[in-house]
């Protein structure tokens, strides 16, 4: 029998797809989330879980998180709409008249645009964002909605898509394809274990496969991966597309802190006017 609440809602013991910052926020900082010696526990069951533990994560969240996959963004575009050689190489483009009013963007979460205050600061992703929402996007609840809009041939372009999501959508028959951005912003999305978990050998156990033996299966799957994973097909397809294209991320606690006054800046502005 599962352990549940009163209300008879069972109990997870492991979680999954939150990124540094929601982790922080919503777990850490409550107290709702359990230390785990990842590497010791299950080192020798499943040798790569270090690249998990330790290698794809920042230090002060060793010990507790384990890298599950990464959201690679990337220039999603309606193959009826866009011809591959005018897709752009970069999310700036689209603060051109040309794209006025042709591409979707998320109303309610930042990526990648506060990823790119790594690479350019915070000020200037905040401006990026700023000449977006001049450019008249259509605003959608999400990177699926984005990447839906596309797909429907309401836009023709969308800011918030990445490589899972048009994947799945082309699986589907959706008339769709990605390229790579020069620059790819990526955000690790990452598995722990919850305080008083009710089962918490097991989630253990699955999260440390899940990272490991899993990561195949994954993307096979739901076209989940690591962009440091070199025999990930999404990896070298981007390596293929774009071979110089630059990988932005935050790899540092600095960087992390820079994505998240981003993050605040930029779900100000657009929360103004993504009504409209």
């Amino acid at each position: 029998m599962p352990h549940t609440q009163n209300f008879g809602q069972a109990l997870p013991s492991a979680i999954g797809g939150y990124g540094y910052n929601t982790y922080e926020h919503w777990f850490a900082r409550n107290g709702l989330d359990e230390r785990v010696d990842w590497v010791g526990e299950f080192g020798e069951m499943f040798p790569k879980i270090k690249a998990a533990a330790v290698d794809g994560v920042l230090p002060n969240y060793r010990g507790r998180m384990l890298r599950q996959w990464d959201v690679q963004y990337v220039m999603v575009y309606n193959r009826n709409l866009v011809k591959p050689e005018a897709v752009p190489r970069s999310i700036e483009e689209l603060t051109r008249p040309a794209w006025r009013g042709r591409f979707a963007m998320a109303n309610n979460t930042p990526p990648p645009l506060d990823i790119l205050a790594v690479s350019h600061g915070v000020d200037a992703a905040v401006d990026l964002t700023r000449r977006l929402v001049d450019n008249a996007p259509r605003f959608k609840p999400g990177p699926p909605a984005v990447v839906g809009a596309i797909s429907n041939g309401e836009v023709a372009v969308g800011v918030s898509g990445y490589t899972a999501l048009a994947e799945a959508q082309k699986r589907k028959g959706a008339p769709i394809e990605w390229m790579p951005l020069d620059e790819v912003p990526v955000g690790p999305l990452f598995g722990f274990m919850l305080k008083g978990a009710p089962q918490p050998n097991l989630g253990k156990l699955f999260l440390a496969w899940l990272v490991t033996e899993g990561a195949q299966l994954q993307e096979e799957l739901e076209y989940m991966s690591q962009y440091s994973n070199a025999e990930s097909a999404t990896t070298q397809r981007i390596k293929t597309l774009r071979p110089d294209a630059k990988v932005v991320e935050a790899c540092t606690d600095d960087e992390l802190k820079l994505t998240e006054q981003a993050s605040r800046a930029i779900m100000n502005m657009i929360a103004g006017v993504s009504g409209r």
